[in-house]
């Protein structure tokens, strides 16, 4: 996952989006089918890497996009798989690497 990210990041970062999305479209083809072969297309970790590469295409629309949110989604998501860590800060946004003490500080934090 880390390494499609990079790949993805660094030729988007030459200009070349279709290149990139290309990138994002085949590792997401390649996702499914692993997940339909063993039987886990609902598995939560599934799903959610799934829908982050779905964000990121999506920020690989346009060059605007790309350089107002494509760029930095593709950041921290590529830095939270790396560290396997959850960096988000809202407790909406489904994420598997959130422990029950993160959650408890983000529910504290929200209830002012």
């Amino acid at each position: 996952t880390t390494k499609v990210i990079s790949e993805a990041e660094a030729i988007a970062e030459q200009g070349n989006l279709v290149e990139a999305r290309s990138t994002i479209q085949a590792f997401v083809k390649e996702v499914q089918a692993e997940a339909e072969l063993l039987e886990v297309t609902t598995d939560p970790l599934i799903t959610q890497l799934l829908s982050e590469l779905n964000i990121m295409l999506s920020g690989l629309a346009s060059h605007e996009s790309y350089g107002s949110v494509g760029a930095k989604y593709m950041q921290t998501r590529g830095a939270q798989y790396t560290m396997q860590r959850c960096f988000e800060s809202s407790d909406i946004a489904p994420n598997m690497y959130r422990s029950s003490k993160k959650s408890a500080m983000v529910d504290k934090f929200s209830r002012g």
